[in-house]
């Protein structure tokens, strides 16, 4: 089966319009939880999936995947600043890897394999976006 058969074109996805990307594909939705035999198919084809994308977009903040993308299907947190002269400063809040780490989606079980093989990936926290090539 080709990689194209595992891209689900998204066009709902609010982060749609905000990336040069065409295609999106969203385990959530792709993956289906009640069909045995295509589950199993779709989960050996998970490492070349990640392998193969642009970036891989992390939904590392909520307890559940209905919380959404802080910053763009919600509300982020908002960062201390100050404005000086006309340029805004904000306060870095730390690093990344504490609010990954801490979070639920470093405990779920694909969570290594998403990590490991995305070559790109994009950290929705909180309080902040990060990024890692």
């Amino acid at each position: 089966m080709g990689h194209s058969g595992f891209i689900a074109k998204l066009e709902a996805c609010p982060a749609n319009n905000r990336l040069p990307l065409r295609k999106f594909r969203v385990d959530k939705y792709y993956v289906d939880q009640l069909d045995n035999k295509t589950k199993h198919v779709q989960i050996a084809h998970m490492g070349v999936i990640y392998q193969q994308a642009a970036v891989t977009l992390v939904a590392a903040a909520g307890s559940d995947t209905s919380f959404g993308l802080p910053g763009i299907s919600r509300l982020r947190s908002r960062q201390p600043s100050v404005e000086i002269g006309g340029v805004t400063l904000l306060l870095y809040s730390g690093i990344g890897s504490t609010d990954i780490r801490d979070s639920a989606w470093m405990s779920r079980g694909w969570t290594y394999q998403e990590g490991f093989l995305s070559n790109r990936r994009v950290y929705f926290t909180e309080s902040q976006v990060y990024s890692e090539c």
